[in-house]
């Protein structure tokens, strides 16, 4: 296929692009096996040794050992924009699942929702006498719909797309969802398991802010989410809460804080139960876990965790001694200082951002340098980074910290416009004008915000970064409703549930 420009070529190949591919990969070794997709890669690969092979090719040797038309079921996942949205509904027969394109803003024309794919479902079905769990790996829905034939499904415990290795979102029922989030809230007592939970978390969260769905029906399955112990889970648990706080970001504050408060309830009984300080005996997931906990808590004004923060920080600014300042929470209590501190904290990370004495150091300092909340201090920031004393590839974590500082959002937005001839010309080859772009416009949240970047924009030459461009475009549009849907959805589940 014909490449339209030379910067077309920087842009397609992004993370998205390798990501799809790689899970439908992902997908079908799952589904004709690990030992027959490794013998169908086996045969690809002998078969154009030092030659040339297509996609198609690949598809032959799987298809060669496996004994089944794989070519065919993976057609349009290879070939087709996008993903299937797997809607469920319960009958008296069993599950009715029907098949559309899935949309970040769930408006699909008919057009655009013609592709039909051939989707293994993956049915995980608990027995409701035994206990026993069964995946029915031989489901394959490729017409628009059809029906699972369930006895007593009402009272039966099921999730499709079992072990979370098939590409797709699942829509269930509202009732069903609230049933999904108190078996899952069992953690290691769930009928499932950790891939499953994380999927759960996922759906639930993506079909919200997608509009499939209402988000007080993800914030009702996060809060029965409390008694998980995995680190995994708690990773897309956190960013669910983030997405809906970070585009809540001008919402009345009394909504804003009932959201921290609700933060703050689903992780301070894991912080209490890890404590602040890391031990040699501590492996990985428990120092990520304490490390995502604590970052929580700060980012939602926990006073006690603050205090804790504060007491360290202090004894660093007068002392020089960091000790008390664990390496996995430095980040956070840089940025935490900051923001709730003034101009001796600042000047204290600024003088690690200078003379730092590890790149990790250096990472911290540059978000804690981006958490202020004072304005004398903030356009410090945004005037360094312009300096000489700024290199170009520290732009990036600069600018995208500034972005998701929600008193930084605007004023990054401001500093771009107004240097944007000279980051033209300083990055005019390569990718980094993209990610600028991206960064500094896409945590925007309503359509004036949109239209506003779309105005600036308008009569400049976009060709290498245009992708990047539209992508932020469309998050902000994506958000904005987001808002427009579920904001008295929100509000409501929260004055329920006595956070307001």
């Amino acid at each position: 296929m014909p490449c339209p420009n030379e910067e077309t070529i920087q842009q397609i190949f992004d993370a998205l692009t390798y990501s799809k591919g790689a899970s439908c990969l992902k997908m079908l070794s799952n589904f004709v096996g690990e030992e027959k997709f490794l013998k169908g890669v086996s045969i690809y690969l002998k078969k154009h040794l030092y030659g040339n092979a297509r996609t198609q090719d690949l598809m032959a040797g799987i298809s060669e050992a496996s004994g089944q038309d794989v070519g065919k079921m993976m057609d349009n996942w290879l070939s087709k924009t996008g993903f299937p949205l797997i809607t469920v509904e319960e009958t008296e027969k069993g599950l009715k699942v029907r098949q559309n394109r899935f949309f970040a803003t769930a408006d699909a024309t008919p057009e655009e929702d013609e592709t039909l794919w051939h989707v293994p479902l993956q049915l995980l079905v608990v027995d409701s006498k035994t206990g026993k769990s069964k995946v029915h790996s031989e489901l394959v829905l490729s017409e628009r719909e059809t029906t699972i034939e369930i006895g007593d499904v009402a009272n039966t415990t099921y999730k499709l797309n079992a072990e979370t290795c098939r590409v797709y979102r699942t829509l269930y029922p509202t009732s069903r969802l609230a049933k999904l989030g108190s078996d899952a809230g069992k953690g290691a007592r769930s009928a499932f398991s950790l891939s499953d939970r994380m999927g759960l978390v996922q759906d639930a969260a993506v079909v919200a802010s997608s509009g499939y769905a209402r988000t007080s029906g993800a914030l009702t399955l996060l809060g029965q989410m409390k008694n998980e112990n995995e680190n995994l889970v708690w990773q897309e648990i956190s960013t669910a809460v983030g997405a809906v706080i970070s585009t809540w970001w001008e919402q009345p504050e009394p909504i804003l804080k009932a959201l921290q408060a609700f933060r703050r309830e689903l992780f301070k009984p894991l912080a209490r139960r890890l404590g602040l300080d890391y031990n040699d005996t501590d492996d990985v997931d428990a120092i990520e876990l304490r490390t995502l906990a604590y970052t929580a808590l700060a980012n939602s004004d926990d006073a006690e965790t603050l205090a804790a923060y504060r007491k360290r920080f202090d004894t660093f600014v007068e002392t020089g001694d960091e000790a008390g300042i664990p390496s996995d929470l430095k980040t956070s209590i840089y940025s935490a200082s900051v923001r709730h501190g003034g101009e001796k904290e600042y000047e204290k990370v600024l003088a690690v951002y200078r003379q730092p004495p590890t790149p990790a150091h250096k990472d911290s300092a540059i978000a804690g340098l981006c958490a202020s909340r004072d304005p004398s201090l903030i356009e410090r920031t945004l005037k360094m980074i312009m300096s000489d004393e700024v290199r170009s590839q520290d732009m990036l974590p600069f600018v995208g910290n500034l972005a998701r500082n929600t008193d930084t959002k605007s004023k990054v937005w401001q500093w771009l416009q107004e240097n944007f001839a000279t980051l033209e010309k300083r990055f005019s080859r390569g990718w980094m004008l993209s990610v600028l772009v991206k960064n500094t416009v896409s945590s925007f949240t309503t359509e004036a915000d949109a239209q506003a970047v779309e105005a600036f924009f308008r009569e400049k030459d976009t060709k290498s970064f245009d992708q990047a461009l539209q992508q932020g475009l469309d998050a902000i549009r994506a958000s904005a409703k987001w808002l427009e849907r579920d904001s008295n959805d929100v509000e409501q589940w929260l004055r329920e549930h006595q956070y307001l």
